[in-house]
């Protein structure tokens, strides 16, 4: 039987994740087996399966266990160890993982949802893959590039996160209200903004006493998914309302949170033409950083500064700030923010006042790797919106125009439109292709844009970047 913190009693047999007090379950006390119990004709860990309270009907196994004892001596002690490495994951995890699996497998389960720092969540897309069930695996922004990589290749399927949230807006709407907000960058990264835009708005709606924290959380989501979609208005709703929930924080995740709402507010004041307010904002994201004793989030404010800065027409304080930003940032291990601060450092080499296509194309390089290794499609889509602009200004407004046009066809099949929050760099480009292409050759341009998948859009900025360092 599984038993709960408060000793109530389950079936083994039952797919059930946790007690009905929602504490974590543990499987009563067993007498464990002796050597004559090990299956010694079977050469994984499976040997062991007597130890299990019930047979499983399935074995979801890739030959773990069984790794070699190994003589090791530590000052004149002998010793014995295992190389873990050995498993098909290279972990020890696999030895969990597959007794995990084969369990979910036999009661019949399809899909799951997993947290891990590394090594459990490659565990997991692993033996799912292998059992055929849709693992959907979460990791904090500090876990190993390496490791989220082999959890990708191993098993990409998110559907069972839907279906999760789904179940939780009927029998909990404050826990998918939760979910959901803290899921931001999932909803954004992956493309999928009109789906969470739906289920937060439903979340919000469903749950109108949730703690004033998990309603801004929500609301600050909302007016990102809202603002990358391209309504900037709607966007400035939602920020307004969060900002009201945690005017005075009274825990240090609600003042890390208006840090956050002040640099989301720089970028979309940035977007609206008032940069000097939006300079305020981001200075205010960085003092209270600072003041909290979250310096990890200064970089952010920073970014968000640096764009102000641009549109102010400080170009060379800005390219300073923005190029610090980034460093700052990759320091921290913080990926998307020094992506988006060489994002913005490319747009800031192409302000007609002072342009350098090459240097913009060369810090677009940069962040589109990053985002790439980030999996933002969204901005994956906003550096090449930006790079047909560098191409455009290098001499190849055709190859600008036709990337324009991909961007835009892109965009609008994940619900983005990477024009609405860049409108300077839009305006500027749409007015450069006009005067550079006449209607059939522009309508050309279009036509060939509207067929090209990502990575030919990539690869085309690529090339753009070759030939303008062979020009230098």
């Amino acid at each position: 039987m599984l038993v709960d913190r408060a000793g109530r009693r389950y079936p083994l047999d039952e797919p059930r994740w946790r007690g009905d007090d929602g504490s974590p379950l543990l499987v009563e006390p067993l007498p464990g087996i002796t050597r004559d119990d090990v299956d010694t004709t079977v050469r994984s860990q499976w040997r062991y399966a007597a130890a299990l309270p019930q047979p499983l009907g399935r074995r979801i196994t890739l030959g773990e266990g069984l790794t070699p004892l190994l003589p090791f001596d530590v000052d004149g002690v002998p010793l014995s160890v295992k190389p873990e490495w050995f498993n098909p994951t290279a972990s020890f995890k696999d030895r969990g993982t597959t007794v995990m699996m084969s369990a979910l497998a036999t009661q019949g389960v399809t899909e799951m949802l997993e947290d891990s720092s590394g090594n459990g969540g490659s565990s997991v897309a692993a033996y799912a893959a292998a059992a055929g069930i849709r693992a959907t695996i979460l990791a904090p922004e500090s876990t190993s590039p390496a490791k989220i990589q082999q959890s990708r290749v191993l098993n990409r399927e998110v559907p069972n996160l839907r279906a999760a949230l789904a179940h939780d807006l009927v029998a909990d709407p404050g826990a998918a209200l939760r979910t959901a907000g803290l899921l931001e960058w999932f909803w954004f990264r992956g493309g999928h903004v009109a789906e969470g835009l739906r289920l937060l708005t439903t979340a919000l709606a469903g749950a109108p006493d949730a703690p004033a924290f998990d309603r801004a959380l929500a609301l600050a989501t909302c007016g990102t998914l809202r603002f990358i979609g391209g309504d900037v208005d709607g966007a400035a709703e939602c920020l307004w309302q969060a900002k009201a929930l945690v005017a005075e924080p009274d825990s240090q995740d609600g003042w890390r949170l208006v840090s956050q709402l002040r640099y989301y507010e720089s970028l979309l004041w940035s977007a609206r033409g008032d940069y000097d307010t939006a300079a305020v904002r981001a200075r205010e994201s960085i003092a209270v950083s600072v003041r909290i004793g979250e310096r990890w989030a200064t970089p952010a404010g920073e970014m968000a500064l640096g764009g102000a800065l641009t549109g102010l027409g400080e170009l060379l304080e800005s390219r300073r700030v923005l190029k610090g930003a980034a460093a700052h940032a990759s320091e921290l291990r913080q990926n998307w923010i020094a992506a988006m601060s060489e994002l913005l450092l490319a747009r800031a080499w192409l302000v007609p006042a002072d342009p350098d296509p090459a240097a913009a194309l060369r810090e677009l390089g940069a962040a589109l790797g990053r985002f790439r290794e980030e999996d933002d499609d969204g901005n994956v889509l906003s550096c090449l919106h930006t790079g047909a602009y560098a191409l455009t200004l290098s001499g190849r407004p055709e190859l600008g125009a036709t990337l324009l046009a991909a961007v835009r066809h892109q965009g609008a099949r994940r619900g983005l439109r990477p024009e609405a929050t860049d409108p300077t760099t839009s305006a500027a480009l749409n007015n450069a292709l006009d005067q550079a292409l006449d209607p059939v050759t522009r309508a050309a341009a279009d036509a060939g844009g509207a067929t090209l998948e990502p990575a030919a859009m990539i690869a085309m900025l690529s090339a753009g970047q070759e030939q303008s360092h062979a020009r230098r």
